[in-house]
């Protein structure tokens, strides 16, 4: 209530701005209080512009994430009702419970209200947030593409739930005989001979699906394609340019050029920082990041100094058994003739320094 009544207020400031600079050179139009008062507001009508560009941009910075001052405007009736069920000792939620209170009264028919569950995010432990949003983001994409998918690759996608075993038991069961009524004839006998011979030992597939197996319609060959479409690895790359703060959801890899126009528009427009997953306005801009580094690879000159530094060490740690070195010398300039004696006494440890950051 009150981000609207500032946009009101803003309004209404950025009006009468407008009005003022057209009241001080009102004198300046001639004709009736009409005309001149048109002629006014055309002329000015940059003021008005102006104060309304200021409102409109400092609503929408506002309205562009989650801080402490937008946290009210989420989705809380979920929040609440997991965090009062909650013993006193026990505040925070595991892995396990997270899933389970996620999980629970989502249907097909409702499985839009799934993404609104990713504000339990805020009470999951810290050591195991990291592996509550990957299992959050990846069933929230199954469930997109189960809403979204036809023919064929509903059909692989059904096969893969069952195949990786993704959602619970009674919700795989809720999308097979969903995804059965959605598809021809043809689909669905297909789908239902191919779950029976990949999960013969399964019952509820073999007596709830034996309808559409014996509907008479043509078999259809199928081979899963899917598989390789419903990984994390697609949604979790590194040069992606925008990341959920919430959720941590960030979008497919994406061509450079695509993906600087992606970075200009978000820049640009600021309310278009909307999550694909879980719907919030919380996504952050990342910036662009470099390809790692390649590691050390250990070339013949390497490894003849890497080897060189463990001998040198390995003379360092005998030589209080030795004795000392004719000469005046040091047991340590003895055993590095190529250092130069400039009188410091310098020690083999200190020597084999530069060695060290090397390796």
């Amino acid at each position: 209530m009150d981000r609207a009544l500032s946009i009101v207020l803003g309004a209404l400031a950025s009006l009468l701005f407008g009005l003022f600079i057209c009241l001080t050179d009102f004198g300046t139009f001639h004709g009736s209080v009409y005309i001149g008062s048109v002629a006014a507001v055309w002329e000015y009508s940059w003021a008005f512009v102006f104060g309304g560009g200021i409102v409109t941009s400092i609503a929408i910075h506002r309205y562009g994430g989650i801080d402490t001052a937008h946290v009210h405007h989420l989705p809380l009736s979920s929040l609440q009702s997991v965090a009062s069920s909650r013993p006193p000792q026990s505040q925070w939620l595991s892995r396990v419970e997270f899933e389970a209170e996620c999980s629970r009264g989502i249907t097909v028919r409702n499985s839009r209200d799934f993404a609104k569950r990713a504000i339990l995010l805020l009470l999951v432990d810290s050591t195991e947030v990291a592996g509550c949003r990957e299992w959050f983001v990846e069933n929230a994409m199954l469930w997109k593409f189960f809403r979204e998918f036809r023919d064929m690759d509903l059909v692989n996608l059904v096969r893969l739930l069952w195949k990786d075993g993704k959602f619970d038991q009674e919700t795989r069961r809720d999308c097979t005989l969903a995804a059965a009524s959605r598809l021809s004839k043809d689909l669905a006998k297909a789908l239902c001979v191919a779950l029976t011979a990949e999960h013969p030992q399964d019952g509820w597939i073999e007596s709830n699906l034996k309808r559409h197996r014996e509907n008479g319609a043509e078999t259809v060959a199928l081979e899963i394609e899917l598989a390789a479409d419903i990984h994390l690895k697609l949604w979790y790359v590194p040069g992606t340019i925008a990341e959920c703060r919430l959720c941590g959801y960030r979008l497919p890899k994406k061509h450079r050029v695509l993906a600087f126009a992606q970075y200009i528009f978000h820049q640009v427009a600021r309310y278009t920082r909307r999550c694909g997953i879980c719907r919030n306005r919380a996504v952050g801009l990342l910036p662009f990041e470099r390809p790692a580094a390649e590691p050390l690879k250990k070339d013949a000159k390497t490894t003849d100094v890497l080897d060189s530094g463990a001998g040198i060490a390995a003379e360092s740690s005998n030589s209080d058994k030795k004795p000392a070195a004719p000469g005046g010398l040091s047991k340590d300039k003895e055993k590095m003739p190529n250092v130069p004696d400039d009188g410091a006494g310098t020690s083999a440890s200190d020597q084999k320094e530069p060695l060290d950051n090397i390796v």
